[in-house]
């Protein structure tokens, strides 16, 4: 029984050893066991196919497996049969575990040069095998190919070893950036803690950077900012939004000693791998800096100091010599004219009067550069025909050119438009200068004119081409300096200040353009310039339009009952006799009040409205009509009436509510025209009567003798204008009795308390309009020029043409005083006296006059003319020119007690 079971119990170890074999010679890991006598007694299927060697040739050999290690070290198989597991570290990469249940486990790794041909990376586990009495009897081995695997950690760590590299040198490199620095820098966490302080930010603030590493950045600050800090940062972190991150501001900062300095400061913040905020600053003490600025501020206004004294002393020379130069010139003109002198005195006189105006010439354009200089200088925008200021231009130097038979040409492309958008007077001025210019420097030949298209659609290219002297090409370089010609010789034979080309250069450079010259000695010279104009709107008024165009007085169509605002009443009344004369019934306001009160009570079909009135602008009432038409349904064209030439008037008027503007003095067929274009379709009545018929007046049948005007007022272009001689008569002496002292209100308003410019300016404005309406020419423009030096607020060169103006308003009151009845056409054609007549014509007056309408008293004013005198009907005339028809009444009385007529006509 003992012998059975114990064959029985050997049956079974070999059964399990069978089955363990079977096990390891299937498993697909190269698995291979070595007893205690470092005998291999398995290699698997898995093993020969790692290691190329069949295990017929490995199993049951001493000693066979050595050649796989590396050399020079005890086998895995050594270690554990040896027990001693500890020495792995000394000789593989691996780690030695207790284990349950082997005496040890040894894990590694290692390359092996003499596996597979060339040699691999294994990883490998060693397990010891033990008896029942627990001695190791074996080593079970597994192998493992880690070849790849092992390529690619050691790349891994090839790269890491270089990241760390290049970290470590980036670090290195950012130390040395920052230590290098001149800025100061400093780094610090969302709770505002120091966590870097350069040396420039040591140096800066006279902290150490051991001193300030750890403590809160509000140290370098003062109050308030200092105080406000922590709250910034809390602020920024909450809502990530910050007007100074990325960008550069001046702070102040504080120095360890508390003195405060201006610093520029740049800030840049990130966020951490954490989730924290990291603020850095950059500073740089910029008190050199600032202090420089300064200096430079002061010089700065030292400059514009001494430049605006230089200008205002130019400006006030200039001035002061070119008052009596006017002086001079006019006074010249008058000698020229009188009978009284004979040709050699008039010869002497005509040589001051031209000597004078090329001095004054010079003046202007001295002033000229003064205002380019001083920044003075300003471009109108009109609209205005190009064409016709080049042809107006030229005609201004017709003469000159005639003069040296040399024959002046234009070229105006044909496909050019003929309005512009620009400042015409400035570009009157250039072309003045070029062709002014090649008329002094050529002495036969031809000058041309020549205006294209530019290289851009708002770019006009002017070309003035002469066959004059030439010039040198050394010459050409200084022709646009100030004071410059082509050398003294060319001044001492031609004159001239050498300024025109300088200002034509610097108002051509203003336009938005440039200018250049060729020239050659001898034949000649080409001076080129180009402007920035763009076209003018379709159908806009334009400026030079109607040079040289002769209109028929325009029929209007309709009659319209009209509401004028107007505050002059010689304005007022040219305006009422003009289209009263066409069927148009009118309603006169004295200002803008008065127009919102009558616009309220009546209809009209068109309101034509000053712009500069008292109590109320035309502006201000336009916009009053405008609210008030909102709530009844009303909706009536205004005409803005305005001597202003300036789109941005223009525009004022546009923005008030108004339909269209047209310019003062009236052009009255053109007023027409704009009344019936505004004028809705089905309004007004027919007009049946036509056009007024104007009488053609001659010195022979004027009933005035108006030739004592002739040296200060255009009578007949004022009789053209007006179409009435008593009522042109009547205008000039109100004139004369209300406006003489205008000079001197001026003058007043200006050095008053106040200095009222704006009061000096509304009586030159006034008077400017009813100057030009009554063709006083002198006043007028003298009014002109002085109402736009007062808009423009210079003051000094308005009150040094107060003098011309006073003493052109003496000149025109004494003229006027002198008009007289004219005996061939006046009373010496009365009627003889018929008292039957006479009285029962002064009854249909009274009856008339109670109607209170001018209209209706006409007719029967002029029947009285035919007996009486004008003398008799001038206070009746005169009451209802101001529409006081009572008073009127009363005179009508006063004639017939004077004529002895009472009861004559009976009832």
């Amino acid at each position: 029984m003992a012998q059975d079971d114990s064959d029985k119990g050997l049956l079974q170890e070999v059964s399990q050893l069978d089955l363990f074999s079977q096990i390891i010679q299937d498993s697909p890991v190269p698995t291979f066991v070595i007893d205690q006598n470092h005998t291999v007694t398995h290699w698997n299927r898995a093993c020969e196919i790692v290691s190329n060697f069949a295990a017929d040739d490995i199993v049951g050999t001493k000693d066979s497996w050595r050649p796989f290690y590396p050399s020079m070290r005890p086998t895995m198989a050594d270690l554990v049969l040896d027990n001693k597991p500890e020495d792995l570290e000394k000789y593989y990469h691996g780690k030695y575990a207790e284990s349950p249940l082997f005496k040890g486990v040894i894990e590694a790794k290692d390359f092996f040069p003499h596996f597979n041909n060339g040699g691999r990376w294994l990883a490998f586990s060693a397990r010891s095998i033990t008896n029942e009495n627990g001695e190791v009897i074996g080593v079970v081995e597994t192998l493992r190919d880690i070849t790849d695997e092992q390529k690619a950690s050691i790349e891994l760590h090839k790269h890491r070893d270089q990241l760390e590299e290049l970290v470590k040198s980036k670090s290195s490199m950012m130390s040395a950036i920052v230590g290098a620095a001149a800025s100061a820098i400093i780094a610090i966490d969302e709770k505002g803690i120091i966590l870097l302080f350069n040396p420039a930010a040591e140096k800066l603030f006279g902290w150490t950077s051991d001193e300030m590493l750890g403590q809160n950045v509000s140290m370098l600050m003062e109050e308030p900012y200092a105080s406000m800090h922590d709250d910034f940062l809390k602020r920024f972190i909450e809502s990530a939004q910050s007007k100074i991150i990325g960008t550069e501001r001046e702070v102040r900062a504080l120095r360890k000693n508390k003195t405060g300095f201006p610093a520029s400061l740049s800030l840049g913040h990130t966020r951490m791998e954490d989730n924290s905020h990291f603020f850095v600053g950059f500073l740089l003490d910029i008190s050199s800096q600032k202090e420089h600025e300064s200096e430079l501020k002061k010089a700065k206004i030292a400059a514009e100091t001494a430049a605006q004294a230089k200008a205002t002393f130019v400006a006030n020379m200039s001035h002061e010599i070119r008052t009596p130069m006017n002086s001079i010139i006019g006074f010249s003109e008058i000698v020229q004219k009188s009978p009284d002198i004979d040709e050699t005195t008039r010869a002497y006189v005509r040589t001051i009067h031209s000597s004078a105006r090329g001095l004054l010439g010079i003046i202007n354009d001295i002033l000229d550069v003064s205002k380019l200089e001083s920044g003075q200088f300003t471009l109108e925008t009109v609209n205005f025909n190009l064409r016709n200021v080049i042809v107006d231009t030229m005609r201004a130097l017709e003469h000159s050119a005639g003069e040296k038979n040399v024959e002046l040409l234009i070229d105006y492309e044909k496909r050019l438009p003929l309005r512009y958008v620009g400042d015409p007077t400035r570009l009157r001025q250039v072309l003045l200068n070029l062709v002014g210019n090649a008329i002094k420097f050529t002495e036969e030949g031809q000058i041309t004119v020549q205006v294209k298209q530019g290289a851009e659609d708002t770019e006009l290219y002017f070309l003035v081409r002469d066959t004059g002297i030439g010039m040198t090409a050394q010459q050409v370089c200084v022709i646009f300096d100030s004071f410059s010609q082509a050398d003294a010789s060319t001044t001492r034979n031609y004159g001239g200040t050498g300024l025109g080309t300088t200002i034509s250069k610097q108002i051509v450079e203003n336009m938005g353009g440039k200018i250049w010259v060729d020239s050659l000695l001898g034949k000649g010279s080409t001076f080129h310039f180009t402007v920035k104009m763009p076209t003018a709107p379709e159908g806009a008024a334009c400026l030079y339009d109607d040079m040289d165009v002769v209109e028929e007085e325009y029929v209007s169509p309709r009659c319209f009952k009209i509401l004028l605002a107007e505050d002059i009443a010689e304005n007022a009344q040219l305006a009422m006799i003009r289209l009263e004369a066409l069927g148009h019934m009118i309603d006169w306001a004295k200002n803008g009040r008065e127009a919102i009160k009558a616009y309220k009570k009546n209809d009209y079909d068109i309101v034509l409205m000053d712009i500069w009135m008292p109590e109320m602008d035309g502006l201000e009432a336009s916009e009053e009509i405008r609210m008030y038409e909102c709530d009844v349904d009303k909706n009536t064209p205004i005409l803005a009436l305005t001597a202003s030439l300036m789109q941005e008037d223009h525009n004022k008027c546009y923005n008030a509510g108004m339909n269209g503007v047209e310019a003062k003095p009236i052009d009255f067929n053109r007023l027409l025209r704009e009344m019936e274009r505004l004028v809705p379709t089905g309004q007004g009545t027919s007009n049946t009567t036509g056009v007024a018929q104007q009488k053609s007046w001659s010195d022979d049948n004027l009933p005035y003798e108006m030739n004592v005007l002739q040296d200060c007022v255009d009578y007949r272009k004022g009789l053209a204008v007006w179409h009435d001689c008593e009522s042109y008569v009547k205008a000039l002496k109100s004139f004369a009795d209300e406006r003489h002292d205008d000079a001197r209100n001026i003058a007043n308003s200006i050095t008053g308390k106040e200095g009222r410019v704006e009061k000096a300016r509304e009586i030159a404005h006034a008077l400017k309009g009813v100057a030009a309406n009554l063709s006083v020419f002198d006043v007028a423009a003298l009014a002109t020029e002085i109402d736009g030096y007062l808009k423009q607020k210079e003051i000094v060169l308005a009150q040094n043409k107060l003098p011309m103006l006073e003493d052109a308003l003496a000149r025109s009151v004494k003229s006027i005083s002198k008009i007289k009845k004219n005996a061939a056409t006046g009373d010496a054609q009365l009627k003889s006296f018929d008292p039957i007549a006479v009285a029962l014509l002064i009854k249909q007056l009274e009856h008339s006059l109670e109607k209170l309408n001018p209209d209706a008293t006409e007719p029967i004013v002029e029947k009285m003319r035919e007996y009486l005198s004008h003398d008799d009907i001038l206070p009746i005339q005169e009451a209802i020119d101001v529409f006081d028809f009572d008073q009127a009444a009363e005179e009508a009385i006063v004639l017939k007690e004077k004529l002895n007529l009472d009861g004559t006509a009976g009832d």
